[in-house]
């Protein structure tokens, strides 16, 4: 029983590793840049600023006139070099373009995001 109670430590404390190892992972992603797809694209309906992921996994924004989803935008061709604002407190975001208040709610899912 001591072994068993052991092995479950050290799993545990293996774990605990691994996930603040990710945790630390994310961090350096977001810095660069990447989507870490921890929440849905946003886009604006005031603006229509959007955002939108490269093959690369590069977060980029562009603003979408035509409310049609165009093909192939590029980081180096479309990307206004904006980026929607988290405001953490609130689980709300702002768009860097316009101002507008974009909110958020949590599910068992997904994140469902509306504009306000």
């Amino acid at each position: 029983m001591k072994e068993d109670d052991e092995d479950v430590k050290k799993l545990s404390k293996d774990i605990i590793n691994l996930a603040k190892g990710l945790e630390e992972t994310i961090k350096q992603a977001k810095a660069l840049g990447i989507f870490t797809n921890e929440r849905e694209l946003l886009f604006c309906d005031e603006c229509k600023l959007v955002e939108d992921v490269a093959f690369n996994g590069i977060l980029f924004t562009y603003v979408n006139e035509n409310e049609e989803i165009p093909q192939h935008r590029t980081v180096e061709d479309d990307d206004t070099g904006l980026r929607f604002v988290e405001i953490e407190y609130l689980k709300k975001y702002k768009c860097p373009k316009c101002g507008h208040i974009i909110e958020y709610t949590e599910t068992d899912d997904d994140l469902f995001f509306t504009n306000d």
